[in-house]
């Protein structure tokens, strides 16, 4: 028994020793006192958090009434007849009476709805300017007003360009002087053509929505901010800097600093959230006394424990100076008790772990400097520095860049759908490395450079080795993509003298790795091969109108043959610059749009268009676009080749249906189209478009050749006639009868 006690106190005496008092003085009281004082602060913040949410839902109802006003505006703006109608083949005194219309439109939206300080009205092809005081040309208006703040003119011009899907942003506007202001702004396309539209700007004073902020009584001691989809606080009220420190810490990690309550709510208008929020100490005063009888409680147990640990430091004095001993002799020939040996293991491993975490942030520094180093960033006699700070040792002054794009993993994570899209991409990318890294070996140095999600290397050629740079990164493209299904796509800069052309490497890489646009994917492009500058290409309008009647009259055969036409005149032999290649494909994709518009609504809705034009925009080739614009042309030709088919089958019908029914009164075009399940304007067009002759003049034809009729072989008179021929009184039929004949029915008989 005294054995087992001599062993436990040798190895547990240090434990014992230092701990006893402060569990035996301190550790009941402060969790009475601890336990005590936080069921107060939650209390505190219980209460906080409601009056915040309370006061926020006060606020929201007085913000989203202005911005409500703002979305009802739109709404009566969207339905104006300048937006309706199709100016492009219009007068000049149409479209002035349309813009006077449109003016006077404004000016009666902005009395309806006060908050809203201003709204201008931008037409993209015509470069006009429309508000409630004026219509104008941009330059005009600019010298004249100049709307956004101190704005230059390529700035305002740049902001009446843009396209707008809805947002809300803060701006300096002139009212009456410069001050901030609200704009909500949102792109109008034209329903006749996609490229003509217009954009419109809802100006908000700042004032109007901090009038309504003031109505809350709360905000007087917290914050309100109104924030955007991108997390950026477009409006914030008047509060102190840590309130808005604590709003940035909030959007950045979604909880705020310590001391400061959050509430948001959505608003109900547009896609904005709400913040509020208030510290905790406004409320801080139910609990001061209680905060002070906890300080005092801990005074005193620290006051008691000082007291133990004196008296009872002689005991307590060897362990101290063992360990001591043992931090100071690092040595590990130390002859200590057990528990002694493990305290110093145990700061053993924290300096082990120190260093590695040390070797961590050296390795994170060394890629920062090599990424500032190929994008030219770092130049001067700092480099020479670096280059020894991290341990970067060049063989030689022969330098390439590569760059490698994974254009395609998905084949290698199959069945692997747990994992995030920044895993899987860090494995495919690890994998790419290793491979390369280990067959480049043997005749260059490779400096592995992050660039974000294309896989960078400074290539430094061993002096005397033969360079197979292109051949070492085929070998690798065909080695990932047969064994682990990733794509890749890679780009070689030419060969560069000294590190000071290493940002000149790293361009051409970069440029050499964009001519995929041209070439497609899972190429190796150098530089050299690429061309610089190129021709312009083909595609004149004349060719383009071709190609969208074809699509348009359901014929795939020829629409595929000149698409091909296009394509062959334009990348034989590589002929254009990637530059080129993209606007060629921007051209296609506009053709398709044109293509769906002049089909009809009918045809953009069974062809699912949408979702084929956000294919052709995330093509990266110009053979992903002919791709998706084949299969976009099956669809669309398939639709309306249908519809030609429903027409030549439709309009004999029709014909036979206006001989037989012509003496009725009630027989016109919407009867028509209410008989045939069509709407009045589609019977009209593909009427007029298969027999040359409008809808209305072929029944009125029909019945005046009647009427000539009935006028040579009988004798009933001129109103009897009439009614027979389908006219409701003898008035309209001869008016309409001379119209025709150039005579009058008497007349016409007489002859």
């Amino acid at each position: 028994m005294d054995l087992g006690r001599q062993f436990f106190n040798k190895h547990t005496g240090l434990l014992s020793k230092w701990l006893l008092p402060y569990v035996v003085l301190l550790i009941v009281p402060l969790i009475i006192n601890i336990y005590t004082y936080s069921m107060m602060d939650k209390v505190v913040h219980d209460q906080t958090v409601s009056t915040n949410s309370l006061a926020l839902s006060q606020v929201k109802q007085n913000v989203d009434k202005v911005l409500s006003d703002v979305h009802q505006a739109y709404i009566q703006l969207f339905f104006l007849d300048i937006l309706k109608v199709d100016h492009r083949d219009s007068d000049e005194a149409t479209i002035q009476y349309d813009i006077h219309k449109t003016v006077d439109s404004l000016k009666t939206i902005g009395t309806s709805y006060p908050s809203i300080s201003n709204i201008i009205l931008y037409n993209q092809a015509a470069d006009f300017v429309i508000t409630a005081s004026s219509a104008t040309g941009s330059r005009n208006y600019y010298e004249v007003i100049n709307p956004f703040g101190n704005a230059t003119y390529e700035e305002f011009l740049q902001t009446l360009q843009g396209k707008y899907a809805g947002s809300l942003v803060a701006a300096q506007v002139n009212l009456q002087g410069v001050t901030s202001a609200l704009i909500y702004q949102k792109t109008i396309f034209d329903m006749y053509d996609s490229t003509y539209g217009y954009n419109v700007f809802f100006v908000l004073e700042d004032g109007v929505l901090y009038n309504q902020l003031q109505q809350t009584d709360l905000l007087q001691n917290g914050l309100f901010a109104i924030v955007d989809e991108q997390d950026s606080h477009i409006v914030t009220t008047q509060g102190d800097d840590k309130l808005r420190s604590d709003l940035m810490a909030c959007l950045q990690n979604g909880t705020p600093n310590s001391g400061t309550v959050v509430s948001n709510v959505k608003s109900e208008v547009f896609e904005l959230q709400y913040y509020m929020l208030m510290p905790e100490n406004r409320f801080w005063a139910e609990k001061r006394s209680i905060g002070r009888m906890f300080w005092l409680s801990i005074l005193l147990c620290l006051i008691l424990g000082a007291l133990v640990i004196f008296s009872s430091m002689r005991h307590n004095y060897n362990p101290l100076k063992n360990l001591s001993d043992i931090i100071r002799r690092k040595s590990g020939l130390l002859q200590a008790d057990d528990d002694l040996i493990s305290i110093y293991q145990s700061a053993s491993n924290m300096i082990e772990q120190y260093s590695r975490v040390l070797s961590t942030q050296t390795a994170s520094l060394r890629t920062a400097f090599l990424q500032r180093f190929v994008r030219g960033r770092e130049e001067g006699d700092t480099l020479e520095e670096h280059f020894g700070t991290y341990h970067i040792d060049f063989l030689s002054d022969d330098f390439y860049v590569a760059l490698i794009y994974i254009e395609d993993y998905s084949a290698f994570f199959e069945g692997a759908e747990t994992l995030s899209r920044d895993e899987k991409f860090g494995f495919a990318h690890l994998t790419v490395t290793n491979i390369f890294e280990e067959l480049c070996a043997d005749f260059c140095q490779p400096y592995y450079v992050d660039l974000d999600y294309t896989v960078g290397y400074i290539i430094n050629l061993k002096p005397g080795t033969k360079n197979r740079l292109q051949e070492t990164l085929a070998q690798m493209q065909e080695f990932v993509k047969e064994h682990f299904g990733i794509i890749t796509s890679i780009g070689i800069s030419g060969l560069q003298k000294g590190t000071a052309n290493v940002p000149l490497a790293y361009n051409q890489a970069q440029e050499a790795l964009d001519y995929r646009t041209v070439v497609g994917v899972e190429t190796i492009t150098e530089y050299s091969q690429i061309l610089h500058g190129g021709k312009a290409f083909f595609y004149p309008l004349d060719l383009e109108q071709q190609l969208i009647g074809c699509i348009k009259a359901g014929k795939l055969e020829e629409a595929q043959q000149t698409l091909d036409v296009i394509y062959a005149t334009n990348l034989s032999e590589q002929s254009l610059s990637s530059d080129t290649a993209r606007c060629l494909m921007f051209n296609l994709i506009s053709t398709m749009m044109k293509a769906l518009s002049a089909s009809g609504e009918t045809t953009h809705t069974e062809v699912n268009s949408e979702q084929y034009i956000g294919r052709l925009f995330d093509c990266k080739t110009i053979q992903e676009v002919r791709g998706i614009v084949l299969e976009m042309m099956r669809d669309i030709c398939s639709v309306n080749a249908q519809q030609v088919q429903q027409k030549d089958e439709l309009i004999p019908k029709i014909i036979a249906y206006i001989r037989e029914h012509y003496q009725d009164p009630a027989l016109s075009v919407s009867e028509l189209a209410a008989q045939f399940g069509f709407h009045p304007t589609y019977l009209s067009n593909a009427f007029k478009t298969k027999t040359g002759h409008g809808l209305y003049d072929f029944i009125k034809e029909v019945r005046i050749d009647a009427a000539k009729t009935l006028l040579k072989e009988s004798s009933e008179t001129v109103n009897a006639i009439a009614q027979q021929c389908g006219f409701t009184n003898s008035k309209t039929f001869t008016r309409t009868f001379k119209s025709v004949t150039g005579l009058t029915p008497g007349k016409f008989r007489d002859v």
